[in-house]
């Protein structure tokens, strides 16, 4: 039997915007926050007895999205057994006091079990390992969150094709809330998106692109100039949205904004798997 317990640091990926994504590059912040993962794996003694992936996540989630996490934690463990052809029993215990997004979660899990299974994580056994999370139908956004190990805590900017890079910064972010909510029907307003020509779906693109970059480069400074680049990226996400989802959003993102006495609290919308859209309200220590 193999086991292991870690203590893993959180991140937060601040500039998603899925309808408008075109291998634009990908912020990721390190947070104040942590998940205890306790894994347990055992190999089965012969071919009667079936596999058994037993996942118990415990965070402030709502309990849809706790089991909507689990079962995709379950289903990369079972690809996985099948790829490298082992047959065993894995027991995935996940625990966090503070909320989480739901694809950190996952990320952080499936990359210690790798971790257990395969020794440290390398650029090229992270590569392997995205190509699992396309077989799962996941986004760039999860495989820029499965690199952040290779930057030991530090804030990361990431492009597909291009690899990554690390900031010398030790920039870190404190999480206070997470609104999570369901998009019944999607979260992206997919018949908008494809009405838009394509002269103000490149200039949108584009502005994607060009805040995350900026972004990157002025994480040192605690601005009103970095609020307004993270007000860009929740202002794309909300045009994006379907106009239900896009209607509780704003309500909770005003309400946030509300609260905000300090040029030290910060707010964004964004999207997770599982259909869910966030507002994440947060602070910038130095």
């Amino acid at each position: 039997m193999a086991s292991l317990s870690v203590r893993a640091r959180g991140y937060l990926l601040i500039n998603y915007v899925p309808a408008l994504y075109r291998d634009n590059p990908l912020v990721v912040i390190p947070t104040t926050s942590h998940t205890h993962i306790r894994i347990k794996l055992s190999a089965l003694p012969n071919e009667g007895v079936s596999d058994d992936v037993n996942v118990s996540i415990q965070a402030p989630l709502p309990n849809d999205l706790t089991k909507a996490c689990s079962d995709l934690i379950r289903e990369f463990v079972i690809k996985v057994f099948n790829e490298v052809g082992f047959r065993g029993n894995v027991s995935i215990k996940v625990s966090s006091s503070k909320p989480q997004q739901l694809k950190l979660i996952y990320v952080l899990t499936t990359n210690y079990l790798i971790n257990l299974l395969c020794g440290e994580l390398t650029k090229e056994l992270i590569d392997s390992i995205c190509s699992l999370d396309k077989l799962l139908k996941l986004g760039n956004d999860v495989l820029a969150l499965r690199y952040t190990t290779l930057c030991r805590g530090r804030p990361m900017i990431w492009r597909l094709g291009e690899g990554y890079l690390c900031h010398e910064s030790k920039v870190v972010v404190d999480i206070e809330k997470i609104f999570y909510v369901p998009c019944r029907d999607g979260c992206v307003n997919e018949a908008v998106i494809k009405e838009f020509p394509n002269s103000i779906t490149n200039a949108l693109v584009h502005l994607v692109g060009a805040a995350g970059i900026e972004i990157f480069r002025k994480l040192n400074y605690s601005s009103d100039y970095l609020k307004s680049l993270l007000k860009i990226v929740g202002s794309l996400n909300y045009l994006v949205l379907n106009d239900e989802v896009a209607h509780e959003l704003i309500k909770l993102y005003s309400r946030e904004l509300c609260d905000i006495r300090s040029d030290e609290r910060y707010c964004i919308i964004t999207q997770d798997i599982g259909n869910v859209a966030e507002v994440i309200s947060f602070r910038i220590t130095y």
